[in-house]
């Protein structure tokens, strides 16, 4: 049987896991908003349970008019700010209680389950199975990124990676590092996600004594940091990514188009051609070329190794379409929250704008689309609740005994709010201790 258990906690950890699988494979039928509200019980069941608690009379107090929120409307993100005040009112984490759980058996039941339901982000949406037999006779449908069904691969991978490492932490050494190879070539074979890769790559190095908690806080602060500035010169110094779909009334992509190699494709979406026909012919350097995926460079990669040696080859370049969109989308909106701030002093700033008609549904979901919690936070709940917001999640990793859960926070600069969502699941951490990950 799947959950052959010692103990009752194994039993709801585990169901809070696969509840993920369940909710989302019934999601036509059942919001993910009641697995968002098990997982959350789950987790109020353990810290009190085993001694969690401590109710922090102060803050309980201070964050309480932060309930007014609800005057402005109701959105999901705002459940994402209660759950961090309640867990900053009554979570401690000093417990000594200890779980050891999940014997090697349960992770491979784990990556069947997952592997399963992992469909192609291609326009056939093929099975992930399928594509590994399919690759038996002809090794060109190896090579896709996959999500789980018609989630966004960068979230496949993300909570993937943080439930593998769930099971895997309290494993002897040896099978310990096993397992953890078997997790990078996944992330970076199956789904070719980058924001997974440093969640892993964070929460690997924080293995060595010497990555301390507030190494991993600073580490939150100066990559955000970071990113604004790598936004901050993508909107100096690069042309407007979106400008040719303005151009062509705000249509996403052609269903068959010449590119600037000659070559007829089937889809092509209309932001490429910012990318491919002003940014990559000025592109003189080798070094930074080799980065891209400039169509020049892929058409002869492509040419001399094939379609499956380019696929993967492409997800080591770090100047490629998405991350010239994602940047630049960083820096636009950061640019407006601060030319346009006292339109987003208060929550829904968005949604006020748009009744407005100041912006429209297609500037939201493309100038606006940061990818990036801080932003998205602010983007929400406004300044004020913003800094609400931010105040208490820096509490909260300060009192984050996990550095699984702290390399979780330094990935989200690279992540919409969207990703919260997942924040009971990688909360599980907390209560499968081990010293390899502890950082007091």
């Amino acid at each position: 049987m799947i959950l052959n258990l010692k103990n009752k906690y194994e039993l709801i950890i585990l169901t809070s896991l696969y509840s993920f699988f369940f909710i989302y494979l019934f999601k036509d039928y059942i919001s993910y908003k009641i697995a968002y509200a098990y997982q959350f019980l789950v987790i109020l069941y353990l810290i009190f349970e085993l001694n969690y608690t401590r109710f922090n009379k102060l803050l309980f107090f201070l964050n309480l008019p932060t309930l007014f929120i609800f005057y402005f409307g109701f959105e999901k993100e705002f459940v994402y700010l209660i759950t961090l005040l309640i867990l900053n009112s009554i979570l401690i984490l000093n417990s000594k209680d200890k779980i050891f759980f999940l014997k090697e058996k349960k992770i491979i039941i784990f990556i069947l389950i997952y592997v399963l339901f992992l469909v192609a982000a291609t326009n056939e949406k093929t099975v992930f199975l399928q594509d590994i037999i399919r690759s038996l006779y002809h090794f060109k449908y190896f090579g896709y990124k996959y999500g789980l069904l018609d989630l966004n691969v960068s979230y496949s991978a993300i909570i993937f990676t943080s439930i593998f490492l769930l099971l895997i932490k309290t494993l002897n050494e040896k099978n310990f590092y096993y397992y953890n190879i078997i997790l990078i070539l996944t992330i970076f074979l199956v789904f070719g996600s980058k924001v997974a890769i440093l969640f892993f790559f964070f929460s690997f190095i924080s293995l060595n004594k010497f990555i301390s908690k507030k190494i991993l806080i600073f580490s939150f602060v100066f990559f955000n940091l970071f990113v604004f500035m790598l936004g901050y010169l993508a909107i100096n110094l690069l042309p407007n990514p979106y400008i040719h779909t303005e151009l062509y009334q705000k249509k996403e992509k052609f269903d068959s188009y010449k590119n600037s190699q000659g070559e007829i494709t089937n889809t092509y979406y209309i932001q490429a051609k910012t990318y491919d026909e002003e940014i990559c012919p000025n592109i003189e350097n080798k070094f930074i070329k080799a980065l891209t995926t400039c169509p020049k460079a892929s058409t002869k990669i492509l040419a001399k190794y094939g379609t499956t040696f380019h696929s993967v080859l492409n997800r080591l370049k770090i100047l490629g379409y998405s991350s010239y969109y994602k940047f630049y989308s960083i820096g636009y909106t950061t640019s407006y929250i601060f030319k346009n701030y006292k339109s987003f002093i208060l929550p829904n700033p968005l949604k006020r704008l748009e009744e407005k008609k100041i912006i429209d549904t297609y500037v939201i979901n493309s100038h606006l689309a940061a990818h990036n919690l801080t932003i998205g936070v602010f983007l929400k709940f406004g300044i004020i609740f913003g800094i609400i917001f931010m105040g208490n999640l820096l509490y909260f990793m300060f009192k984050t005994q996990d550095k699984i859960v702290l390399s979780f926070f330094v990935a989200s600069a690279m992540l919409t709010i969207d990703t919260l969502v997942f924040f009971p699941l990688v909360l599980l951490h907390i209560f499968v201790k081990n010293k390899k990950y502890y950082c007091p």
